[in-house]
C-alpha cells in the first residue's frame, strides 16, 4: 500500500506546499485512491505507474497542440525551448521522475 505521504515524498508535510504538491495530493485522492481508503492498493498503484494509453495520449496531444508551431507533427528543439514552461508543468514529463523517486514496494 502507498500512502499519500509516500506518494508525495519529502513534500507531504510541508507547511506551505507548492501548487504542484497540492495538485498531486488532490490527484492522489481523486484519481488514484479509487476505493477511498487513504492508500493506493496493488491495482491502484499499477494504474498510477502504468497509466492507460488514453491518459498518456491526452497529455501528449496537449503538449503537441501547445508547442508544434509549424504543425508538422514533430517537435524541434527550438519549439520545445520556446514552450519550455508547458513541459515543466506536464504530468507526461514528470512521470519518469516520479517513478525513480518511488521506494520499492512489494505491491510493485
Amino acid at each position: 500500500m502507498i500512502t499519500v505521504a509516500e506518494f508525495l515524498g519529502q513534500y507531504h508535510d510541508a507547511q506551505t506546499p507548492p501548487a504542484w504538491v497540492r495538485r498531486q495530493r488532490e490527484d492522489f485522492h481523486k484519481k488514484f485512491d479509487l476505493n477511498k481508503d487513504g492508500k493506493m492498493d496493488r491495482e491502484e498503484a499499477r494504474a498510477w505507474v502504468l497509466p492507460e494509453r488514453d491518459d498518456s495520449h491526452d497529455e501528449t496531444a496537449h503538449l503537441m497542440d501547445g508547442t508544434d508551431e509549424n504543425a508538422d507533427g514533430f517537435l524541434s528543439v527550438d519549439e520545445i525551448l520556446l514552450h519550455w514552461n508547458l513541459f515543466v508543468g506536464s504530468q507526461a514529463t514528470d512521470h519518469g521522475r516520479t517513478l525513480r523517486k518511488v521506494r520499492p514496494h512489494q505491491e510493485l
